[in-house]
């Protein structure tokens, strides 16, 4: 699984907070100085990736993830090599940025290469943020709709936290989120009815006894 990604908008940290989640890394990255991945003298020199690192992780569902942190600025031909080689992609953006030259690049090549590809927000703490602005303006310039998995509670500088549509019961299945806060359950059912029709659309076998239960299509 590859990230790609605008410089700057959040790659590496959330590969490295990913990390320390799944117990590879014993200390947050906050506490370490610098980053783990950009191990090489001339990316902590100019503080951001320059070459494709690699790691890999156990899953809490058991599947090993292995996944690539891409360079994408100035060094681009490394992050392509590594795209080519994935089953799939992470498309990384900035909140706050919002879509920059190197997003539209690496969506333009994660297309002509046919990778099913997953868009991550990072920055959602930054203050004044308009997070539907923010997916307007993605939709606008990617030309398709993105479709939230989370829902957000709180923005900006307030107290927030996010909540997943779906999560891993005790079996490793993938379910309903049933615990929702009372403040963001209309947020929630709308995302949800997004989510179920979009599937519609694309996957009768997530419909017919999946996770979205039976649909009637008359």
């Amino acid at each position: 699984m590859a990230f790609v990604g605008h410089s700057h908008h959040g790659k590496t940290s959330l590969l490295e907070w990913m990390l320390y989640d799944d117990h590879v890394l014993n200390k947050p990255p906050s506490a370490i100085h610098g980053h783990v991945l950009d191990s090489d003298a001339a990316e902590a020199a100019r503080a951001h990736s320059v070459f494709s690192h690699y790691c890999k992780c156990v899953h809490a569902t058991h599947y090993l993830l292995a996944m690539t942190d891409t360079p994408w600025g100035d060094f681009p031909a490394d992050a392509v090599a590594s795209l080519e080689g994935a089953d799939a992609s992470v498309l990384v953006i900035s909140a706050a940025d919002s879509v920059q030259a190197g997003t539209m690049s690496a969506w333009q090549h994660v297309c002509d290469l046919n990778v099913p590809t997953l868009l991550a927000l990072t920055k959602l703490d930054r203050p004044f943020l308009d997070l539907e602005q923010v997916l307007e303006e993605i939709q606008d310039s990617l030309g398709v709709e993105p479709l939230p998995l989370q829902v957000l509670q709180g923005q900006g500088e307030e107290e927030w936290k996010v909540h997943s549509l779906l999560v891993l019961n005790e079996e490793g299945s993938l379910v309903k989120n049933a615990a929702v806060a009372a403040n963001v359950q209309d947020t929630f059912h709308t995302a949800w009815t997004k989510l179920e029709e979009a599937v519609a659309m694309t996957n009768d076998d997530l419909l017919v006894g999946g996770i979205f239960g039976r649909r009637d299509h008359s």
